[in-house]
């Protein structure tokens, strides 16, 4: 399990495989190993490459004294996609799907397909219809009941609230003891999480201007915000594709994790990666 030492603090990612290389982004309160499932079912055909992205699993936390950024989590995963020496084929799930959409839109070059499963780029609500403004404002007022929730140092409430909203209402209540420790350990970074998202300013133009195979991967069952993101991305990017999980939330990459293989290794396959990539 390689650790590389990124602007101070030290990054670790696993990696296996051999053939088109897919790197697997996890979202918030996860690591790499929330792709265990999906990577079980693509091993054998790839080298997946599986990155913790700041303050979660082995990875420190954000070194930094400002405020942390997606282009710092992108420059984070830029660390360890370098050493690929040829275009990676970048998955990237919720929080990781806003990391994945900034790194493809920094660096193009270095990216054979793009496939955003749930991906938070809250920001984008804002081009959309009064409803879409409205889920923004929902949002946004989750992630003020977090922050607040953090300054009193009231993880517990915080990461319930978190849970309980992107898994449906007891969800936190039905966790055993040792998980909801191990996520409520997690919450100051959820809010750092969301502050990143919602301070990104990407539009629909920035959209637009992907040129790689992009597929957009969204559960019906998820909370609205996060679907009507997945429609924007549809209507703004050139030539994307949608698939929606009809009996899926958002954590489709954990509850049905052999259907997001199949949907990742069929865009992968249907688009091989250039033999070299940019320095």
């Amino acid at each position: 399990m390689p650790i590389i030492e990124h602007r101070g603090a030290a990054a670790h990612y696993a990696e296996a495989g051999s053939g088109e290389s897919i790197v697997l982004v996890h979202g918030s309160c996860g690591a790499g190993g929330q792709w265990t499932g999906v990577a079980r079912n693509l091993h054998g055909h790839a080298r997946i490459t599986l990155p913790d992205l700041y303050g979660y699993g082995a990875t420190a936390g954000w070194p930094g004294r400002r405020a942390l950024t997606l282009a710092d989590e992108a420059d984070l995963l830029h660390a360890m996609i370098a050493r690929q020496g040829a275009p990676v084929h970048l998955v990237g799930h919720s929080y990781g799907g806003a990391v994945a959409l900034r790194y493809a839109l920094g660096r193009p070059e270095n990216v054979a397909t793009l496939t955003l499963i749930e991906p938070v780029a809250f920001n984008l609500l804002r081009f959309g219809s009064r409803g879409d403004k409205s889920s923004l404002e929902e949002i946004k007022c989750l992630a003020g009941g977090i922050w607040q929730s953090v300054a009193r140092g009231e993880d517990w409430p915080a990461m319930a609230r978190f849970v309980d909203y992107w898994n449906g209402a007891g969800a936190w209540n039905r966790l055993d003891d040792d998980l909801r420790q191990a996520l409520a350990a997690k919450t100051r970074k959820v809010s750092q999480d969301f502050w990143a998202v919602l301070s990104e300013d990407v539009s629909l133009s920035d959209v637009a201007s992907l040129a790689m195979p992009t597929a957009i991967v969204s559960g019906a069952l998820s909370p609205l915000p996060a679907q009507r993101i997945a429609r924007l991305f549809e209507a703004a990017a050139r030539g994307a594709t949608v698939k929606v999980v009809p009996d899926g939330g958002h954590m489709l990459p954990l509850t049905h994790a052999e259907r997001i293989a199949g949907v990742i290794a069929a865009h992968v396959f249907a688009h091989p990666a250039p033999a070299r990539m940019a320095a």
